[in-house]
C-alpha cells in the first residue's frame, strides 16, 4: 500500500504583500513573500512530527503568471542574492536548515526581489522580522480515509481544531506520494 504524506508547513514569521500594480503589470505578479517556517510530516493518523533532519526552512515566493515572468532573484540584508525557481504557478526558493543557520543567513532586515517579466522589471522590498512559531500544528483527522479517495467523488479533508494562530501565521498543505507532489495549498 502506498502512503500519502501530508507535509504541513507552519511559518513563524511571514512578510507578505498583495499589492496593486500598474495595469500593464498586474497580470504578471500577484503576490510575494519571505518567511521562516517549520516543516512537519504526517504519514499516519498520528500527530504530525517535525521533519527529521532539517525541520526549519527559509521561504521566498512570487505568485503570478510564470509564463510572463522571465526570472526572479532575491537580495538579502547581508547583500547575498539567490535565484528563485519556477515551480507550478509560482517562483519559489526554500532553504532547509537548523534555526541557528537560518538566523545567520536570513536574519531580520530588508529583502529585495528583482522580478524580470515581459512587462518590465519590478523591485519590491519586504522588511522581515522573525517571530515565534505557531504552537499548534494542524492535524488531519481523517488521514486513513484519505488513503483511498475515489477520484470521481467529492472528498473533504478534515482537520482537528487548532487555536493560537496569529495574523502573521501561515499554513501550507502539501500532499505527496512516492516523492511526487500531488497538491499544494
Amino acid at each position: 500500500m502506498k502512503r500519502t504524506f501530508l507535509h504541513v508547513l507552519g511559518t513563524a514569521a511571514l512578510a507578505t504583500a498583495a499589492f496593486t500594480l500598474p495595469q500593464t503589470r498586474a497580470a504578471d505578479v500577484t503576490a510575494y513573500s519571505v518567511g521562516y517556517g517549520q516543516v512537519f510530516t504526517q504519514d499516519s493518523a498520528a500527530a504530525p512530527a517535525p521533519t527529521q533532519f532539517l525541520p526549519n526552512a527559509f521561504l521566498a515566493s512570487v505568485d503570478g503568471n510564470v509564463t510572463s515572468i522571465n526570472s526572479v532573484s532575491l537580495g538579502t540584508p547581508t547583500g547575498d542574492s539567490t535565484d528563485l525557481n519556477a515551480i507550478g504557478d509560482r517562483y519559489e526558493f526554500s532553504q532547509p536548515a537548523n534555526q541557528q543557520l537560518l538566523d545567520y543567513l536570513y536574519g531580520n532586515g530588508a529583502y529585495t526581489f528583482v522580478i524580470d517579466s515581459q512587462s518590465g522589471t519590478l523591485t519590491p522590498q519586504l522588511n522581515f522580522t522573525a517571530g515565534s512559531y505557531p504552537t499548534t500544528i494542524p492535524h488531519v483527522s481523517n488521514y486513513d480515509a484519505a488513503q483511498n479517495i475515489d477520484a470521481s467523488a467529492n472528498f473533504t479533508l478534515t482537520f482537528d481544531p487548532f487555536t493560537g494562530a496569529s495574523g502573521t501565521d501561515h499554513y501550507e498543505l502539501v500532499i505527496s506520494q512516492s516523492g511526487n507532489t500531488i497538491l499544494r495549498q
